[in-house]
């Protein structure tokens, strides 16, 4: 079973995909955080299989916490869930993130972007990360 973190200041936000991510019986919400700062804490505490890492938040915003969390946690995918998803496509490349998926495409592509990262477990490497 894949273990998720869930990161985003917005409480419908987090809501809601935990309630996607409750229908599927191959993966578990471990943990929720609302900035970059309490995901590395959250991260650093459950180890999760993979990180949903919204861009725009207060204290740390998405993209100053995911080289961070790439780093403690290299095993773990890092999904950037994000409005900008075409503004940081070039600054995910860098940062450890493994795909970037815009809010509005809804919950269906960030599933299967789950689903397709945890079956690969492994990770592209920075040059050739997967981006929608």
């Amino acid at each position: 079973m894949t273990s998720i973190l869930i990161v985003d200041d917005s409480s419908a936000i987090r809501k809601g995909l935990r309630n996607l991510l409750s229908h599927d019986t191959d993966v578990r919400v471990c943990g929720e955080a609302t900035n970059g700062k309490e995901a590395i804490e959250r991260a650093r505490e459950l180890h999760p299989d993979v990180i949903v890492l919204d861009v725009s938040m207060p204290v740390l915003n998405g993209l100053q916490a995911a080289p961070v969390l790439h780093q403690m946690l290299p095993g773990a995918c890092i999904i950037l869930f994000t409005s900008y998803g075409n503004v940081v496509a070039k600054q995910g490349a860098t940062s450890g993130i493994d795909a970037i998926i815009s809010k509005d495409e809804g919950g269906t592509n960030l599933l299967e972007t789950i689903h397709s990262l945890a079956m690969s477990r492994e990770k592209p490497s920075p040059s050739d990360p997967k981006f929608n």
